[in-house]
């Protein structure tokens, strides 16, 4: 997504201004995604699940979670 119309000058030499969200310019799908859409939210539940149980890096759970991701991405 990509938004335009964030922000105007209020004169030549004027500071910029923050606009209402409704007359901001938004377009859809103006780039083409990276990551596909079941990959992006797959990664995200996985995030969640990490930020709940507040793991350490030492943990070996972490090396799992990312070698589980790692071979579904690559296949």
């Amino acid at each position: 997504m990509l938004r335009n119309g964030k922000t105007k000058l209020t004169n030549i030499k004027g500071k910029k201004k923050l606009t209402n969200e409704e007359d901001h310019i938004v377009h859809y799908d103006y780039y083409p995604p990276i990551v596909s859409k079941a990959d992006f939210n797959l990664v995200q539940e996985i995030v969640k699940k990490r930020s709940k149980k507040a793991v350490r890096a030492g943990n070996e759970k972490i090396h799992i979670d990312v070698l589980f991701v790692t071979n579904i991405l690559l296949d």
